[in-house]
């Protein structure tokens, strides 16, 4: 065999290692309510993070009339190193999603909002539920520290 052909597949196998090892991004999404906006997170697992904040719903209606509406508000951060490695360790505990109780709040008409979590294609329950499940508890605190951090 020549030296370009093993080369070339040992590149190959190099690349499939590295794509495969990646994991997947988490979104978490705020569904906003009357009086705060929602927002989406995206979080890579290198912790580079896009998110992206809906005007509110104040703010939609009380637009100029001129047709023009409020604009999302989106930018980019690095998520730290020992909050990624927990929001994707607590995911992996709560896996698969569809297992986990469903447990409903009371909420309120002006103030209430859902907060899920997507990874992998599944998505939790709302997370701004209280839980009595201990693996849901730990994913609802460490979704609250990534948007602490995030300053969102």
């Amino acid at each position: 065999m020549s030296s370009t052909y093993i080369h070339t597949a040992f590149f190959v196998l190099l690349v499939t290692i590295v794509v495969v090892a990646q994991k997947p991004p988490v979104t978490i999404v705020n569904s906003g309510s009357t009086n705060t906006p929602g927002y989406t997170i995206i979080i890579q697992n290198d912790g580079n993070t896009h998110y992206y904040i809906a005007p509110s719903r104040a703010q939609i209606a009380n637009s100029d009339g001129t047709g023009q509406q409020p604009t999302w508000t989106n930018g980019t951060a690095q998520l730290s190193s020992s909050t990624r490695k927990s929001l994707y360790c607590q995911t992996k505990h709560c896996e698969p999603f569809n297992k986990l109780p469903v447990e409903s709040c009371g909420k309120s008409v002006s103030f209430g909002f859902t907060l899920k979590l997507t990874y992998k294609g599944e998505t939790t329950p709302d997370l701004s539920c209280p839980t009595t499940n201990q693996n849901l508890e730990n994913l609802i605190t460490t979704v609250n520290k990534v948007i602490s951090e995030l300053k969102i």
